[in-house]
């Protein structure tokens, strides 16, 4: 479980959320929230319309808060 917001902090809702490599993705919901099935060393690909997209490695478990 994660939450996607801007650099001011606002929720980024219909962002995109992808495993790297895979088919498997999610949208963030009105609160920028998004939940997907991650597991350790996976990578997560960020994207949203207007913003540089962003990629963060999962290390410890399989929650990720953003």
């Amino acid at each position: 479980m994660g939450v996607i917001t801007d650099e001011n902090g606002f929720p980024l809702p219909d962002a995109t959320v992808v495993i790297k490599g895979s088919t498997t993705g999610t949208t963030t919901n009105f609160d920028g929230e998004f939940s997907i099935a991650a597991k350790k060393n996976d990578i997560l690909q960020f994207s949203f319309v207007g913003y540089v997209s962003k990629e963060i490695q999962i290390k410890e478990h399989n929650y990720l808060y953003i």
